[in-house]
């Protein structure tokens, strides 16, 4: 079984074999502790807590997860540089495929459409603020949706069956 040096939030920040880890701070306040981990684990994964198992489970992801309304976002770019390649293709006669449509159908089949609730307008952000936070306290952990951060005052390693306390002396 690997060494996963995992932050509090439950991000792993480094996966070692077995007597590679080195000493951290493991005393009041620490961020960062080593745990016990798959063989198969990578950076990508994360430590979530699963409420139907009341612990900590690994999930197995093979990249950060990205919001998918962002990547679409950054991947059309900023609404000045759309325009000029919209004046250039204009000016060009070009607008069947010129420039901009090109742009635009890469990024429409590299990037999926998110689902129409996702560009729903946000009416009170603290109020969905804190029912976001009661929904993820009760859904399991799952690669393909935002990862559920553990906090300071519980870190992820706390309640990980692969932690027996500080690593190394404090």
């Amino acid at each position: 079984m690997k060494k996963a040096l995992v932050e509090y939030n439950g991000q792993v920040k480094e996966v070692v074999e077995p007597g590679q880890d080195y000493e951290i701070y493991s005393g009041d306040g620490c961020t960062m502790q080593w745990v016990d981990c798959p063989d198969d684990c990578t950076i990508f994964w994360t430590l979530e807590h699963s409420p139907s198992q009341d612990k900590m489970v690994w999930v197995e992801r093979d990249l950060p997860y990205a919001d998918p309304v962002l990547r679409r976002k950054i991947g059309y770019g900023e609404a000045e540089r759309q325009l000029g390649m919209l004046y250039d293709d204009i000016i060009n006669g070009n607008l069947d495929s010129g420039s901009w449509v090109q742009h635009i159908q890469a990024v429409k089949s590299a990037i999926p459409k998110p689902p129409a609730s996702a560009y729903e307008d946000v009416q009170d952000p603290a109020e969905e603020f804190d029912a976001k936070m009661v929904a993820d306290a009760q859904r399991e952990p799952d690669a393909t949706k935002q990862m559920k951060f553990s906090t300071m005052d519980l870190p992820a390693w706390v309640r990980c069956d692969g932690w027996s306390g500080p690593n190394f002396p404090v």
